[in-house]
């Protein structure tokens, strides 16, 4: 027997003694959702004005010279 089986055979019997049920680490993990279509048009939204807004950083700052 490996230490590895050997230490999975000790948790089988603590189990077994305590009760204690093992946690399966992929209850945690939170799954992705796709996104809304509201999101993706909120998105859409901002990403053009944020490109307008550095268009019109760039014509402001080349008037000035």
């Amino acid at each position: 027997m490996t230490d590895v089986s050997g230490h999975e055979a000790d948790h089988a019997s603590d189990t077994a003694s305590h009760g204690h049920v093992p946690v399966d680490p992929n209850d945690a993990v939170v799954r992705a959702r796709p996104p809304t279509p509201l999101a993706l048009i909120l998105t859409t939204v901002a990403a053009a004005l944020t490109v307008l807004a550095l268009v019109a950083v760039a014509v402001a700052s080349g008037q000035g010279t």
